[in-house]
């Protein structure tokens, strides 16, 4: 793989530019102005374009989902019915191919006991990290209204979106890290007119990297007394390939994305060991001992790669209140289903029956 960083950096030396490494151009100093200017221009953009396939190639954890930008969305319907959905799927919003960002109500019944927030991870959307293919009906976050021992104990579901998208060019994300993303769910729980002051038990259900950031929420709310009330009603936190030690497979992308100048402070929080994961396990080890929590680890390589993107090792945390189960999918499946047959699926799904049978039994 680390070829393809070489490749990245030599790529457009051929054209007569300046390279990564910061060697000079090899253009002939009578060359006009103009007819440089335009080759360094053309030099950029297929170094770019040549990164990208580097990137999709060697690190395929969601770069479908690098197209458009959803509306923010974080109002509730008014009138909650039994079928209430907040957010469209993508191919009924009107201009929009992403799922939206911040807090977006996908369902709601009539009387909520328990809120459940999906938040995505790397590259990742509040809609398509939920579904396998395009259809609008593999957003399987649905398919648990349907599921009488889950709905019928008041759950409504969220989807919580940021943009983590590595391969835009520069904006103010480029310095947010894992920190930011947290607080900004924390804000968007605190400030949202159905979850603020609802009194409702929080379940979180982070994939990839939206696990680091929901840990980080949990934790800026405990240690917050504005928000200790909400930290209260933290309940249970999911866990799907979350790489809660890091991954060597960030330091790769990071070498990449550097290569083009399109530097993310995220990805490098991503990193095995970073200073980023180390301090929110240090923290999340001595605050979570109430949690039930669920680690979901994956068991299949990628294509392009020879080992897994988060292994066991750091997918677990080795806590005394963690449940650990191995799923029989890649980095990018484990949070995609074929369908409710899906193994994988009923393996998530029964999880959840066992944790809100602990929070709310059933009345008879």
């Amino acid at each position: 793989m680390l070829q393809f960083v070489h490749r990245c950096s030599t790529a457009v030396t051929a054209i007569g530019v300046s390279t990564t490494d910061g060697s000079r151009s090899l253009l002939m100093p009578h060359c006009p102005v103009g007819v440089r200017e335009a080759l360094r221009k053309r030099a950029c953009m297929v170094r770019l374009a040549h990164t990208e396939v580097c990137i999709r190639r060697c690190m395929d954890v969601g770069c479908g989902h690098l197209r458009g930008r959803g509306k923010v969305t974080s109002r509730p319907n008014n009138g909650y019915t039994v079928s209430a959905v907040e957010a469209p799927p993508p191919s009924e919003a009107a201009g929009s191919t992403r799922g939206a960002l911040g807090l977006s109500l996908v369902y709601s019944p009539p009387d909520p006991k328990i809120d459940i927030i999906m938040v995505h991870g790397l590259a990742g959307d509040s809609r398509k990290t939920w579904s396998k293919g395009h259809s609008p009906s593999s957003f399987w976050p649905l398919w648990l209204t349907k599921e009488p021992a889950i709905m019928g104990r008041g759950v409504r579901i969220s989807t919580f979106g940021y943009d983590s998208r590595y391969l835009k060019g520069s904006s103010g994300t480029d310095c947010m890290g894992i920190h930011q993303f947290g607080m900004s769910l924390l804000t968007e729980i605190a400030t949202s007119p159905y979850i603020r002051g609802a009194g409702t038990r929080i379940i979180t259900i982070g994939h990839s990297m939206g696990g680091l950031v929901a840990k980080r929420a949990f934790i800026g709310a405990v240690r917050d007394p504005e928000h200790r009330d909400i930290a209260r009603r933290f309940a249970s936190m999911y866990f799907l390939a979350t790489p809660h030690r890091g991954a060597d497979s960030a330091r790769l992308l990071g070498i990449l994305l550097r290569a083009v100048a399109l530097d993310k402070a995220y990805v490098g929080d991503l990193e095995r060991n970073s200073a980023a994961v180390r301090t929110i396990n240090d923290d999340f080890f001595w605050l979570s001992s109430r949690l039930d929590i669920r680690s979901f680890y994956e068991t299949e390589i990628m294509s392009h790669f020879r080992s897994l993107i988060v292994d066991k090792s750091s997918a677990i945390m080795d806590l005394v209140n963690e449940f650990e189960a191995p799923m029989s999918a890649d980095h990018r499946s484990i949070c995609k289903f074929a369908s409710t047959h899906d193994n994988n699926y009923r393996i998530l799904r029964n999880s959840l029956v066992a944790t809100l049978e602990n929070l709310m039994p059933m009345r008879p």
